[in-house]
């Protein structure tokens, strides 16, 4: 099943791919791999959430953060190569917390199901 179907079988659309809120590009396609960055939580070109999880976010918050920011990324993606053109993904993340707050095994996991890179199999 095409990346694209599953996403519509769950009830998922994606927006259009946010503009980058700094002086980086989102993605940059070397040696037949899309590396992505600057990924964030932005829904209409505003941050959907702020804050450390733990501090300001509680799980149920940071879950949400990491869901729209997954789907900013397969965004991209799709604006880039084409959602269902890569053949292998790899996941990433980066959790903010609160200091001293040990995240835990899971607690990035809104964002698990996406991929962050999609690339040709060798």
């Amino acid at each position: 099943m095409s990346v694209t179907a599953r996403l519509t079988a769950v009830g998922l659309q994606l927006p259009e791919p946010p503009r980058p809120l700094g002086g980086y590009v989102p993605a940059v396609e070397a040696s037949g791999l899309l590396f992505l960055s600057g990924m964030l939580p932005l829904r209409d070109g505003r941050p959907a959430v702020t804050g450390r999880l733990g501090a300001e976010l509680d799980l149920a918050a940071g879950r949400d953060a990491a869901r729209v920011a997954a789907l900013n990324a397969l965004a991209v993606i799709r604006a880039e190569t084409g959602l269902d053109a890569g053949t292998r993904s790899h996941r990433g993340g980066v959790v903010r917390r609160k200091c001293g707050q040990h995240a835990g095994r899971g607690r990035a996991r809104g964002g698990q199901a996406p991929a962050v890179g999609f690339g040709q199999a060798a």
